[in-house]
């Protein structure tokens, strides 16, 4: 084999263009492969907080045993477990910053959000949707918002 030295700008021209169509006949490969044996999983838009069969009250009990509703945001919360909430809260923060005067992200800050209004965050743009629905963050307000936020 000729050294690089002594081979000619257009050989060398050639094997790199060689290896860069080895790339691309590669790449295309493995996006057709992808495509054709991917798997559509449909996931919710929320991260599910934690159900205990104790932390429902009296009413939520006998509404659960009726088939009725699910255990109020507030039995929830009295039965959290704040370490796995931090967990969770770590992929909030790919978008959103949790700290108290941090920026706008993909989303906005979240820091204090309860009781706030809603899109009213400074320096952020809000969807129209959003902005014209006014009203203030509550619990249930976020519960119904993470749950399924198309329908909110």
């Amino acid at each position: 084999m000729a050294r690089i030295s002594e081979m000619s700008a257009v050989e060398i021209n050639k094997l790199v263009g060689a290896v860069l169509v080895a790339g691309l006949v590669f790449m295309a490969i493995n996006v057709g492969i992808d495509e054709f044996w991917h798997e559509s999983t449909v996931e919710s838009s929320h991260y599910p907080l934690p159900v205990s069969a104790q932390a429902a009250t009296v009413e939520d009990s006998a509404d659960e045993a009726a088939g009725d509703m699910e255990p109020s945001v507030l039995a929830l919360i009295a039965t959290a477990d704040t370490a796995a909430g931090q967990k969770v809260a770590k992929k909030c923060t790919s978008c959103h910053d949790l700290a108290k005067e941090g920026p706008n992200k993909i989303g906005p800050n979240l820091w204090d959000i309860l009781g706030s209004s809603v899109a009213a965050r400074q320096g952020y743009s809000y969807s129209d949707a959003l902005a014209e629905l006014g009203g203030q963050w509550g619990y249930a307000e976020l519960d119904a918002f993470l749950t399924k936020p198309k329908n909110f």
